[in-house]
């Protein structure tokens, strides 16, 4: 299994990292890499970024109990494993809002810092494509890319159970923190708007319950999920992005057939060789 926590500071940032790591260390003779693994990716696959108190607890408690199965103990839970958790979670949301940021400033950077009326604009079209479909607008899949599928290692190329197609609750994200990206600019200058729960929890909500009626809307009147194949295409532009796999090291297992084969192909070789 690959681990999740990357040698590189390529994936989430620093303090991400850092956080992780410690909750890693702090109770690795309980929690092992693959049940950690469990709830960061609860939390970067988007199953909810913003979720309520209550999921974020039942998340944590579910990891404790599948960690304490696996190593066969029984122990209470740390009183702030919750509270170290959330913490990775508040740590990711900013570190994905510093990524797309320069996304956004880059795209239309003349309407964002001179014209307030032109910046609040961009609110109602960056979603879609020059083509008028929705969610087509470049910048979301420059965004998936540099959160999830920044190199070979990154998570949407090591965990594709999880990203592919890509959920719904991911390309939620990335719409409300582009949001987040433009509100600071609404009012003709930039103003630092952190991509919070306070401030962004119903706006993320919005945008996930609008892509969900999409797809039911399309299943209902013309029998099609107008949004399975944009998701897939998000995956695969994602994984072209971040580069070719890392070769594998797992052990090769040669059948017998296969092996008689090439046996029988280098001893004719070396008759013909020898004649």
């Amino acid at each position: 299994m690959a681990n999740f926590l990357p040698k590189s500071q390529t994936k989430l940032g620093d303090r991400y990292l850092s956080e992780a790591r410690d909750v890693r260390d702090q109770w690795k003779d309980i929690i092992q890499p693959g049940d950690l693994e469990m709830i960061l990716n609860r939390i970067t696959v988007c199953k909810d970024v913003f979720p309520t108190p209550e999921k974020e607890e039942s998340w944590v408690n579910a990891v404790w109990v599948t960690a304490c199965t696996k190593a066969g103990v029984e122990i209470s839970q740390p009183e702030d494993l919750a509270e170290a958790l959330m913490t990775v979670s508040s740590c990711f949301r900013s570190e994905v809002k510093q990524r797309v940021q320069p996304l956004v400033t880059a795209r239309d950077p003349e309407s964002l810092g001179q014209n307030a009326k032109l910046a609040r604009s961009l609110k109602t079209t960056f979603g879609d494509g020059t083509d008028g479909l929705p969610y087509r607008h470049p910048v979301i899949q420059e965004a998936i890319n540099i959160i999830w599928f920044d190199g070979r290692e990154s998570d949407g190329t090591m965990f594709p159970n999880h990203f592919f197609p890509m959920p719904y609750e991911a390309i939620a994200l990335v719409l409300a923190v582009i949001e987040c990206c433009i509100d600071q600019w609404c009012e003709g200058s930039h103003i630092e708007i952190p991509f919070a729960y306070e401030y962004y929890a119903d706006i993320y909500h919005h945008h996930l319950s609008a892509l969900k009626s999409l797809q039911h809307q399309g299943l209902e009147s013309r029998s099609c999920d107008p949004l399975y194949k944009l998701r897939q295409e998000f995956y695969n532009a994602g994984r072209q992005h971040a580069g070719p796999l890392p070769l594998r090291t797992d052990e090769v297992k040669w059948s017998q057939d296969r092996v008689d084969a090439a046996c029988l192909a280098a001893s004719q070789g070396s008759q013909s060789t020898a004649a």
